[in-house]
């Protein structure tokens, strides 16, 4: 029922669009394309939505359709929002398997409106929590700023969290969602979260660092465990260059409380400009809401779609996507999700507990990984990794140079690209990533 609920706001919002639209050719085009854009893009299975897009017609250009996508408005809501207070709203979100029937609590702020962008606060609750009541934790600065804030809802296994794909692609998809029916600002999403939801927002903030302008983890940190597929350690100069504002109690969990002191040495030694640990001596698992001017912190934060220089860290097949450089392939007898500890036993039990888990993540690291790439002027980009065989570079115009070619220098060897700007990869990425920001026209492969 509730798809097809969807599946009708979608079609009464077409037929709208296409009543009112002027009567001018290209304007009833675009109404046109934008028709076919939204069915294409309504189901919240990214392969679905894939599929829909490769049977548009891909006649008109790509200033045609990327006009289409600007110009795309919000889909209608089945319950109205009521500004300045919560909502609560039941919603399908993809979890990477299928679709989940997940409840979100929605706040929008009193000045809200539907046809400007509005920055995005989505908040993670504790184990055994709810959304509910989450989304007024920062309420004075979120409504002067005309944030939205969304709290999803666990809606499996409420019991910590479990460092799943499962958790990771909900909350995307949760944020996914707020970008088609909210109007978002993509360049001012913030993720954050409190205990369970603090060990998300590190987990998703370092694999997914390009979705968010900043991180604000609440007594929860990044994780050491080399097996699993559960360190995330390893991933932290990822967010280097995010604003991050952490809230931890020193009385917590001690081994939770090394791996931040561990992540914040690492963040420092890496030159990272706005990233600051606030620990509460005397707080075990708490922390003080009022220690951040949150209003200073979200309203001074914007994230850039298109920086010059990318760095990324990945170990997973699907997780090397930054910005513009994706880690497309890596040394697979090298690079590991889950890595055995084979150390000398008597070189292990010579060291102390810190010792023993420096070490373990020495091996983890070594594990890892790496391509750092920079955009230097147009049509020049240099690239050097580290266990890397295969990158993908997603294109924009402004990369090229005057005659629309690319060199990559790629570990010291140079390769020239002519890409060709095309519709159907600015339509696939829009399709999966919502992301107005950033439409590349073409991806080129380096091996």
């Amino acid at each position: 029922m509730r798809s097809l609920c969807a599946a009708l706001s979608t079609l009464l919002l077409i037929a709208c669009m296409l009543t009112v639209a002027p009567q001018d050719p290209a304007s009833r085009v675009d109404a046109s394309l934008q028709g076919d854009l939204l069915r294409a893009i309504a189901d919240p299975a990214p392969a679905i939505r894939l599929r829909a897009i490769d049977e548009l017609d891909d006649r008109p250009d790509v200033a045609t359709w990327r006009r289409v996508i600007l110009g795309l408005p919000p889909l209608p809501l089945e319950t109205e929002l009521s500004a300045g207070r919560e909502t609560t709203l039941e919603v399908p979100l993809w979890n990477g398997e299928g679709v989940e029937s997940t409840e979100l609590a929605v706040r929008i702020p009193p000045d809200h409106a539907a046809d400007r962008p509005a920055p995005l606060l989505l908040l993670a609750h504790g184990s055994g929590g709810t959304g509910r009541g989450q989304t007024g934790l920062f309420a004075a600065a979120t409504d002067a700023l005309g944030m939205v804030v969304v709290a999803p809802y666990e809606s499996g296994p409420n019991d910590g969290y479990h460092y799943s794909d499962r958790e990771r692609r909900i909350t995307l998809s949760a944020i996914r969602w707020c970008k088609r029916h909210l109007r978002i600002d993509d360049d001012r999403v913030f993720l954050g979260g409190i205990s369970r939801g603090g060990h998300l927002t590190w987990d998703l903030g370092t694999r997914e660092p390009t979705e968010f302008a900043g991180l604000i983890p609440m007594i929860g940190g990044p994780r050491l465990n080399p097996g699993g597929g559960q360190n995330n350690l390893r991933y932290v100069e990822n967010i280097a260059n995010l604003p991050l504002r952490d809230l931890q109690g020193a009385r917590d969990d001690p081994r939770m409380i090394f791996n931040l002191g561990l992540a914040f040495e690492r963040l420092i030694a890496l030159g990272a400009q706005d990233a600051q640990y606030l620990e509460f001596p005397k707080l075990g698992h708490s922390f003080e809401a009022d220690a951040v001017d949150w209003q200073t912190f979200f309203g001074a934060v914007r994230r850039d779609p298109l920086p010059r220089r990318v760095v990324r860290l990945a170990a997973r097949e699907g997780e090397g996507r930054a910005y513009w450089l994706e880690i497309a392939a890596t040394d697979s007898r090298k690079v590991k999700d889950d890595v055995p500890l084979r150390v000398d036993a008597k070189r292990w039990n010579a060291l102390d507990d810190e010792g023993q888990r420096r070490l373990a993540q020495d091996l983890v690291d070594a594990a890892t990984a790496r391509a750092e790439a920079e955009w230097s002027a147009p049509g020049e980009i240099t690239v050097k990794s580290r266990l890397v065989q295969e990158l993908a570079i997603h294109v924009v115009p402004e990369m090229l140079d005057e005659d629309g070619k690319l060199k990559v220098r790629f570990n010291g060897k140079q390769r020239r690209f002519t890409p060709k700007p095309n519709a159907r990869t600015l339509l696939r990425e829009f399709a999966v990533r919502a992301d107005r920001s950033f439409l590349p026209v073409d991806t080129v492969e380096v091996r």
